[in-house]
């Protein structure tokens, strides 16, 4: 088992973010392992 922040686990999870530039806010949509990443639409997906 990995451990968090170890140098093999640095690209397991997936993150989507959309970025409001005139406010400087980023709001972050999803984040998930490559698997469910791969279950979902990265354009569409809303997740709060």
């Amino acid at each position: 088992m990995q451990q968090p922040g170890s140098a093999d686990s640095a690209n397991d999870y997936r993150v989507v973010v959309s970025v409001a530039y005139y406010t400087g806010f980023v709001y972050v949509k999803f984040i998930g392992t490559h698997l469910e990443y791969d279950a979902v639409d990265a354009d569409t997906i809303e997740q709060y």
